[in-house]
């Protein structure tokens, strides 16, 4: 009522009844603030001026920034501010913890409810019940509100949903750490609130530690200290301020080193909320990489290097962006908060407090180099970085074992170990274009740069690297030189450049790297000398293959010369697939004499050529797929000889310790100390009449399936002779097709063994006579000739490198002509001649075995066996034949020496204690014991 109107002495009463109104009307609706408010001016005012913009219009304006900055406090502030100028308002705080309970909605509505109507909370029964009061609360009244921490793009909806129900010039202020939200409005001001500067950051944490604006002298340091470590942030310096009020100095000391490595609860409590409500596993993994390995780093370099190891980087950034977890600076880096930084590394720190080689990731140079001092990584480590510049200690000998364990390792980041570093291995990395610089890598010894498929350049101060003793740069395939300097290794006892197709040109001093001992250059194209003319008649090139090689277009890679190669040293050379021709090697192409393992392997040479055949002494030869290749003749001696898919190989003439099998060479017929081959018309004519074959015409036409197992190669070819050298003994295969045992064998036998007895004079020749059958089911077999002398104890296994392979159901003769030495056998010995099939199964079949014996008589009286009956043609039908088991001879106690001879050779021989150990050389010895004398199962 007007004031004129009321009575005498009650004007007063009135105007005290208007105060206590307004008063309890400003009491009600004022927020309860923190103490201490600094720095928050220039927001206060920002947001003041847009309140009071006079619009008619329903506007949103959004508070955004990193949890802690204050955001809820200047939002508190500026509503209590200026609320007085709104109908009503309403301050919804927390709204993120309301939406993860089940009511959480439903008790927002009844808040919203009562501050609007100024009455205690309306009853609500449900969210839709809630909507429609809101909307008849809102629709006469001109409000403000407040929707703090807000994270969903729900809530924000909800929210926008409403601007039509409000009244003209409402305001409503939101809060959010996560600006993505705002994407989707556009009709909404945002607001960055940003972090204190170092003057309002001392003064807000003084007021909170010492309840004055600055600190006392003697706390100035260790103040400064925090300061840096907050970074502006006001909860922290509030929380830390508060937490060492009234300590003393050497607590403040303590709590400042342990918050370098462990943040305060509190403060990790708040900032984890943006970490927790990122959207999945994969932005938390990559914020945690970001925190622990590249703050501070180029965007385009990081999205790099972990889009390499299975990110979606860019988005992920983005999302982390939004989440205000990070940012990117003006020049593109990425930079996030110091104590968020903490935060995320406190998560991987709690993964396992007291064991950092449990962790996923490991930063601190003191973490990382326990771990790999002590050896304990474990599967969980998927990132580690050692800075040396970071740490007073020394770096002590670190080894790759300390690796082991680390089989989820994706990012290793060192800066400054390596001044130490002995082995480095860049092999596989694709982007690698250049080398590093090699200036400070006084210690390198290996450098490791396999299959890097974009290499294309290696840094000159590889010379610097006066340690290296290895270079692997295999399958660098554009890698078009060798720097200089490499030259200058005088070390480097091992290069490998196997596979650098595009290289063109050796360095020009190479040939004076002395040091120099492997070197494979495998893959590269050497081509023909530059003395081709002389080469091509020294060999027997065409001249029409030789010009035609000189017109002919450029070959698809750049051609090398073997002169500029430095072989005055080497002991190990490869140079496989070079396109070398016999007319490649210039006469006077020399290797130094201590070569020992040479590798010619895929070359189309025909011969080895002179240069290597001139030398003393070679411990490995290899010869693989050399489809020219015709004869090995000459040879240095040679400990391991390995000649395999070689098909026009026809002779290998080599002193050979240990020889691989020939496979795949199907022409070969001669090896020294292994067998010769030849037609049966071209052996000599007593041999094979010592062997019982008198028309050797009618035999040349005649033609058998010839398998040699030392080449896993069939032939069809005449009738041959295979001579095979068994334990410097002589022996002439000849197999023919045959259902019989000629009957000069005087003595014969349908069991798998036959006994006999050495007369008084020395047996001179023996020859043995078996018909068998294969299986057309296999072809490979394993039997066996056993000669065993029981009288002394020793026993010959001997298996063929050739046998036949009888067509169809009929069978195969196969007679071996043996000459003893003295050593074998003597007058008076008791023999036992024996033949076993391996796999004892029904593949192979025994019909007759067969022996005639040749004594020095016979032979000093001229008795020919020429004389005796031809060798019978026609084939018998008879039923399998099962290789009954013998008893074991227990009359024979003592040594036996056991040789092997043939294919299955693992030894020289083999001196078995006595019968009743036999079994522990099964596998040397094989099945053979077992049939012939049912030692029984082992």
């Amino acid at each position: 009522m007007p004031l004129q109107n009321v009575a005498d002495g009650y004007e007063s009463k009135v105007i005290q009844k208007i105060i206590n109104i307004l008063k309890d009307k400003v009491t009600c609706n004022t927020l309860s603030m923190t103490r201490h408010l600094v720095g928050i001016g220039p927001s206060v005012h920002d947001i003041g001026l847009w309140l009071r913009n006079g619009s008619d219009n329903v506007e949103v304006f959004a508070l955004y920034g990193v949890g802690g900055v204050g955001k809820t406090t200047i939002a508190k502030y500026v509503y209590n501010m200026n609320f007085q100028l709104f109908e009503g308002g309403s301050f919804l705080e927390n709204i993120r913890e309301y939406s993860e309970r089940s009511d959480g909605l439903v008790c927002l509505q009844r808040q919203l409810l009562s501050n609007i109507s100024n009455r205690e909370s309306p009853t609500i029964k449900n969210i839709n019940d809630g909507m429609l009061k809101i909307k008849s609360a809102l629709h006469h009244r001109k409000l403000l509100i407040v929707l703090d921490d807000v994270d969903e793009v729900e809530q924000l909806d909800a929210v926008f949903g409403m601007r039509e129900w409000f009244h003209q010039g409402s305001k409503i202020i939101i809060t959010t750490q996560n600006v993505h939200l705002l994407n989707a409005f556009e009709h909404c001001t945002r607001y960055a609130i940003k972090t204190l500067n170092s003057d309002d950051s001392l003064e807000l944490f003084s007021l909170h530690a010492f309840q004055d604006s600055s600190p006392s002298e003697c706390y100035i340091e260790h103040s400064e200290r925090i300061i840096k470590l907050c970074q502006g942030l006001p909860l922290a310096l509030k929380v830390l301020g508060a937490s060492l009020r009234g300590k003393k100095l050497d607590v403040w000391r303590s709590a400042i080193e342990k918050l370098e490595t462990i943040p305060h609860c509190k403060i990790q409590k708040i900032l984890r909320i943006s970490y927790d409500s990122l959207q999945d596993d994969h932005d938390r993994d990559l914020f945690l990489e970001i925190v622990c390995f590249f703050s501070g780093e180029a965007k385009s370099f990081v999205v790099g290097i972990l889009d390499e190891c299975g990110y979606y980087t860019l988005i992920g950034i983005d999302n982390l962006i939004d989440r205000c977890l990070l940012k990117t600076d003006k020049y593109g880096n990425l930079k996030m908060h110091q104590l968020v930084q903490s935060m995320g590394r406190e998560i991987i720190r709690q993964q396992s407090p007291r064991d950092p080689g449990q962790r996923s990731r490991l930063w601190h140079c003191r973490d990382s180099l326990k771990v790999l001092k002590d050896e304990t990584g474990t599967g969980a480590v998927e990132g580690l970085a050692l800075d040396m510049n970071t740490t007073n200690a020394y770096p002590a000998e670190l080894r790759t074992k300390a690796f082991f364990l680390m089989q989820k390792l994706r990012l290793l980041k060192l800066n400054n170990l390596l001044g130490s570093l002995k082995f480095l291995n860049l092999s596989h990395c694709n982007g690698l274009v250049k080398t590093p610089d090699f200036a400070t890598l006084c210690a390198l010894e290996q450098l490791l740069l396999e299959d890097c498929a974009r290499l294309i350049e290696i840094d000159e101060s590889i010379g610097m690297a006066q340690g290296l003793v290895l270079i692997n740069l295999k399958d660098c395939k554009l890698l078009k030189k060798l720097p200089e300097n490499l030259c200058m290794l005088k070390l480097l006892e091992t290069l490998i450049i196997s596979g650098c197709s595009s290289l063109g040109m050796f360095p020009t001093d190479m040939r004076k790297m002395e040091s120099l001992k492997t070197f494979h250059a495998d893959g590269l194209n050497f081509g023909n000398s530059s003395d081709g003319i002389e080469s091509c008649t020294n060999q027997n090139i065409s001249w029409r293959e030789f010009i035609w090689g000189l017109v002919s277009g450029p070959s698809t890679s750049p051609k090398l010369s073997l002169t500029s190669l430095p072989f005055n040293s080497i002991t190990r050379l490869s140079l496989v697939h070079c396109n070398l021709q016999d007319s490649s090697f210039p006469k006077d192409f020399r290797v130094a004499s201590s070569l020992e393992h040479l590798n010619l392997s895929q070359n189309p040479i025909r011969f080895l050529p002179d240069c290597f055949k001139g030398l003393e002494e070679i411990k490995r030869l290899e010869l693989r797929n050399c489809n020219q290749l015709q004869t090995l003749e000459g040879l240095p001696k040679i400990e391991s000889l390995a000649v395999t898919h070689c098909r026009l190989l026809e002779k290998i003439k080599a002193q050979c310790k240990t020889c691989s099998f020939p496979l795949h060479c199907e022409k070969l017929l001669e090896m020294d100390y292994g067998f010769k081959i030849a037609p049966i018309d071209e052996i000599d004519p007593e041999l094979i009449s010592n062997c019982g074959i008198c028309d050797v015409e009618s035999m040349k036409v005649i033609h058998i399936r010839l398998y040699n197992e030392l080449t896993a190669a069939e032939t069809r070819c005449s009738i041959q002779g295979v001579h095979e050298f068994p334990f410097g003994c002589k022996s002439l295969n000849i197999f023919y097709p045959g259902s019989s045992v000629p009957t000069w064998f005087t003595n014969q036998s349908y069991g798998p063994s036959l006994s006999f007895m050495i007369s008084h004079s020395k047996l001179r020749y023996l020859n043995t006579c078996i018909v068998y059958k294969l299986s057309s089911v296999r072809r490979k077999r394993t039997f066996y000739l056993v000669f065993h002398n029981m009288t002394k104890h020793k026993m010959i296994l001997y298996h063929p490198i050739c046998y036949g392979i009888p067509e169809g159901d009929e069978y195969m003769t196969w007679i071996c002509h043996w000459k003893l030495g003295t050593h074998e056998v003597g007058p008076g010995d008791e023999v036992k001649i024996s033949v076993a099939d391996h796999l004892d199964d029904d593949h192979f079949e025994l019909k007759e075995i067969g022996v005639y014996l040749v004594y020095e008589e016979q032979e000093q009286e001229g008795f020919h066996l020429a004389k005796r009956q031809k060798i019978q043609e026609t084939c018998e039908q008879i039923s399998q034949y099962v290789i009954p088991s013998e008893r074991k001879p227990s009359a024979y106690h003592g040594t036996t020496q056991v040789y092997i001879g043939g294919t299955r050779t693992p030894a020289p021989a083999l001196v078995l204690p006595s019968w009743d150990r036999i079994s522990q050389y099964r596998p040397l010895v094989g099945e053979i014991f077992w049939k012939l004398y049912g030692i029984g199962e082992w």
